[in-house]
């Protein structure tokens, strides 16, 4: 006579489990979205009891607000790992500029279904408030230690190049942001020009 054994459940610790969990909720958010998707479904897809799962994360929200804040923090590390290397100002710019992209691709999915459920939007928002001011101090910090450029000017020139709301700071002067903005495309020019000129003439032959 047969006797069926109940499969059992890898003994992990703490943190890997609270992992483990997150990862299937991400995978459950990016094959099937948000419709379908309850505590039950992500635990048996963790391979963690329904009563399990509840120790680590009181409800969906909080652990969709986890996915999202896990995403995050992965994006920060990979920004602190360029600033860490002994780049130049423009090699740390266009390895920045790269993360981001990259990044916007693999996570627009995700976070598009996310942002379906307004509570974990919300909380979604905050994080990305906290993710773009540590981002921004970071990257004045570089901009004046390379360029004779006041702070406060530095600051308003890396919100335009980011491409962030003036709303994010407080007491924004327009016409400046304007002529910041100014500046910085006419410098750009310059220099787009000095590099490329000659291509440009070959291209006329």
């Amino acid at each position: 006579m047969t006797v069926a054994t109940e499969k059992k459940r890898t003994r992990m610790a703490p943190h890997a489990r609270a992992k483990a969990i997150v990862e299937a909720a991400r995978g459950i958010v990016l094959q099937e979205g948000l419709a379908n998707m309850t505590m039950e479904r992500v635990a048996e897809a963790a391979g963690v009891s329904k009563g399990l799962i509840y120790a680590y994360f009181p409800n969906l929200t909080t652990l969709l607000r986890e996915v999202y804040a896990r995403e995050s923090r992965a994006l920060g590390r990979a920004h602190m790992a360029v600033l860490e290397k002994p780049l130049s100002f423009e090699e740390m710019a266009r390895a920045t500029a790269q993360i981001n992209r990259s990044s916007a691709r693999d996570k627009q999915l995700l976070i598009k279904r996310l942002s379906a459920d307004p509570t974990v939007a919300q909380a979604m928002d905050a994080v990305r408030n906290e993710d773009k001011k540590r981002v921004l101090d970071i990257l004045v910090q570089q901009v004046t230690a390379n360029y004779a450029i006041p702070g406060p000017v530095a600051r308003k020139a890396v919100m335009l190049a980011l491409g962030f709301d003036q709303d994010d700071e407080q007491s924004q002067d327009d016409e400046q942001m304007d002529q910041i903005w100014g500046a910085m495309m006419s410098g750009a020019m310059q220099e787009l020009e000095k590099r490329y000129q000659a291509h440009a003439a070959e291209e006329k032959l």
